[in-house]
């Protein structure tokens, strides 16, 4: 597969999911994908998305598919300003979760919105502490995605 069809397949992935930057690294290769902050929820329009490729010493990898696309951590990142509260349980590294567990919620000024699991997964990070603030596109946690069923 083409460097510019995996770039194209993340950002179709990416747009899906809803998710708005993806980093990627591979030995000395890496790649930043961040789609443009502005609404699609309009039929017929389009996303504009920008990539950077960073090939200093090697060529980007050579993938036969989807299905050898490393598994890559999951940034859940703020996305809005508010106080960042924990949810029933405390949150650790190692610790399993479902995909759309609610995790904690971000409470701003008269809204409150739950931060749940993109996907099951295994935490590796918990970036935020209960009752910090959190800033659109702060680092609250990151998660090791577990594998797709059937892959």
């Amino acid at each position: 597969m083409s460097d510019a069809k995996v770039l194209a397949r993340l950002y179709e992935v990416m747009t899906e999911h809803g998710f708005h930057e993806l980093d990627l690294a591979a030995g000395s290769w890496s790649c930043r994908l961040v789609v443009d902050s502005h609404d699609a929820s309009t039929p017929g329009e389009e996303v504009s998305g920008r990539a950077v490729v960073d090939q200093e010493t090697e060529a980007a990898p050579e993938w036969a598919g989807e299905e050898d696309l490393p598994a890559m951590p999951i940034r859940v990142v703020a996305e809005r300003v508010g106080v960042f509260r924990v949810g029933k349980e405390p949150l650790v590294p190692g610790m399993k979760v479902a995909a759309n567990k609610v995790l904690g919620t971000l409470k701003g000024i008269s809204v409150q919105d739950h931060v749940t699991a993109p996907r099951p997964g295994t935490i590796l990070t918990v970036d935020i502490k209960d009752g910090e603030i959190a800033e659109f596109g702060r680092l609250l946690f990151t998660l090791d995605p577990a594998p797709v069923e059937g892959k």
